[in-house]
């Protein structure tokens, strides 16, 4: 069963955050890891000991919620949902940021950031109904990137599904864009061959 066939938002959440974490897992330690490397490295140098410890937890702290940030939005692109910019500060508050294509949509992602245990939540998010996307593919030279302008309502998996017929291509068709954070209607992207993606 794809994600896209799960209809309880809070269900689709948990599955794409689950997807997303499985992926991100590695990631995640070696970036924890490093972050306590360098407050480790900050507090060998000081003579307050205790400040280099909150220092260190802090660092780690950040580090964590960090992670969340990324996690949450890979998994709502794993869904589809590409206008929400998760934020969370070193206290764990979590701000929703941005569009959503449909109320469902908006408590998707409600629902992902409530698997994570946040001490707060503000939702920002504005349901804009996409306008009809033309279902025909821009023409690719398959010799080199073609340019192609993101339409409303458009997300990573979306554009990747409907150019190459396979939505999973959504993580390296951001990677080839140098993973930019969100993408919005008017933001110009390259589309490559399809033989320059992997999964």
């Amino acid at each position: 069963m794809s994600l896209f066939d799960i209809v309880n938002p809070v269900e689709k959440a948990k599955a794409a955050l689950a997807e997303a974490q499985k992926a991100k897992a590695d990631e995640f330690a070696r970036q924890a890891k490093e972050a306590m490397d360098k407050a480790m490295a900050a507090a060998k140098s000081s003579i307050d000991q205790k400040a280099a410890e909150e220092a260190a937890k802090k660092a780690a702290t950040v580090a964590r919620w960090k992670q969340q940030e990324e996690t949450l939005e890979e998994a709502l692109e794993h869904v589809g949902i590409s206008g929400v910019d998760v934020q969370i500060d070193e206290a764990g508050f979590a701000r929703l940021v941005g569009t959503v294509n449909s109320a469902a949509d908006r408590d998707t992602a409600v629902a992902m950031v409530e698997q994570i245990q946040v001490s707060g939540l503000d939702v920002q998010l504005e349901v804009v109904p996409p306008p009809e996307v033309q279902s025909e593919a821009p023409a690719l030279d398959l010799e080199q990137p073609t340019k192609y302008k993101v339409k409303a309502g458009e997300s990573w998996w979306g554009i990747a599904h409907r150019v190459y017929g396979d939505g999973q291509l959504w993580s390296s068709l951001k990677a080839f864009n140098k993973n930019p954070k969100m993408i919005h209607p008017g933001t110009e992207i390259l589309l490559p061959p399809k033989n320059k993606l992997s999964k």
